[in-house]
């Protein structure tokens, strides 16, 4: 697999994309969008080497990564492009992952399917983000 962006968990999405664009050189790519289905709010920065790190500010406590937030924010996934989500899944659930959200549609994405793991292993959440539209 291999790693599409580093997603990051923010209290407020204008001081962070002003720190990541002034401070790290970063670059907007589009514009900060809401994800209904998440709660949250996302943009998407990309370094001059193609390193991508997405911001999610959660704007309620339906957002998943609100309590996430309460605590700090910050890291909070690395996303992997796979060619077959389905496949990924069952692949990753027989080596000690669960299933956090099933696939679905992912705004920032180009409307690619997304789906979240959790790893007991490391105690980590992974995103996977198929490389194809359906």
């Amino acid at each position: 697999m291999e790693v599409d962006h580093i997603g990051y968990v923010v209290l407020d999405m204008n001081t962070a994309v002003k720190k990541y664009t002034d401070i790290y050189g970063f670059i907007l790519k589009d514009d900060i969008i809401y994800d209904p289905q998440q709660h949250v709010h996302l943009g998407m920065l990309s370094s001059s080497n193609g390193y991508q790190v997405e911001l999610i500010q959660p704007i309620d406590k339906k957002s998943p990564s609100y309590d996430f937030m309460l605590k700090g924010g910050g890291f909070h996934h690395f996303c992997y492009k796979v060619e077959n989500i389905d496949d990924s899944i069952n692949r990753l659930k027989n080596s000690g992952h669960l299933l956090i959200t099933r696939p679905v549609a992912a705004p920032l994405l180009d409307k690619r399917h997304v789906a979240f793991l959790f790893s007991k292993a490391d105690k980590q959440i992974i995103e996977l983000v198929e490389t194809k539209e359906r």
